[in-house]
C-alpha cells in the first residue's frame, strides 16, 4: 500500500528516549496509510528500524529537521510529531478525512494537547492554515 501521509519525526537533543514513545502512538493508527520520516537532529546515534532515518549533524534546529523531513517526503500530505509528542490513534484518520474533504493539499495538522508544568492538561485548537 502507498502511504498518503509521511509524519515527519524531528528528534532534538534532549528527546532521544522518548522516540520510541512517539513510535508506539504512531504504530497505534487506525488507517496503515502513513509512513515515518524521523530526522535525528539530536547529535547522538538514534535506532529506529524499519522507518526512514535523517541526520542532520546535530544540533540544526525544530525547523531545520521539520524542512530536511519535508525535501525527503514523497506523499500527498505531510504533518509533524516531534519526539517528546505521542498521536492520539485516530489522528492521521481524522486529518487525512478532513483534507481530502476540503481539497488540502501539502500539510495537514490537528489540535493538541499538552501536559503542564504543575500535571494539568492544557487544550490548544489550530488554527486554520492561510
Amino acid at each position: 500500500m502507498t502511504a498518503l501521509v509521511s509524519v515527519i519525526v524531528p528528534v532534538g537533543p534532549s528527546h532521544g528516549r522518548l522516540l520510541p514513545q512517539a513510535l508506539r502512538s504512531l504504530r497505534a493508527q487506525t488507517v496503515p496509510d502513513w509512513n515515518a520520516i524521523i530526522v535525528n537532529d539530536s547529535g547522538r546515534k538514534l535506532q529506529a528500524d524499519g522507518y526512514t532515518m535523517l541526520n542532520t549533524g546535530g544540533k540544526k534546529g525544530s525547523g531545520y529537521a521539520r524542512n530536511m523531513g519535508i525535501a525527503a517526503a514523497t506523499t500527498p500530505w505531510v504533518t509533524f510529531l516531534d519526539a517528546d509528542d505521542i498521536m492520539m490513534p485516530n489522528g492521521i484518520e481524522a486529518m487525512a478525512r478532513c483534507a481530502a474533504e476540503f481539497s488540502c493539499g501539502g500539510y495537514i495538522y490537528g489540535d493538541a494537547w499538552t501536559v503542564t508544568g504543575d500535571g494539568g492538561i492544557e487544550y490548544f485548537a489550530a488554527r486554520n492554515f492561510e
